[in-house]
């Protein structure tokens, strides 16, 4: 298994201003979806943590963007 985790996204219309730019919420929602994507990469599923009272945390990342999307 590789030792990172990408995942890339294509913005629809509802998760842009009227300028075609996504708001910090967008950019954050989208952080969390990854996130939550990379537990069940990693053969986890967030339901059975939650029955452990355990968690998934982000301590690290990097985040790369062509552009502003």
């Amino acid at each position: 298994m590789k030792n990172y985790f990408d995942k890339e996204f294509e913005m629809r219309y509802f998760e842009m201003d009227k300028s075609g730019k996504a708001s910090s919420i967008t950019m954050l929602t989208l952080l969390q979806e990854t996130a939550v994507e990379h537990c069940y990469f990693a053969e986890h599923s967030l339901f059975s943590l939650t029955e452990q009272n355990l968690g998934w945390v982000l301590v690290s990342g990097i985040m790369e963007m062509d552009r502003y999307p």
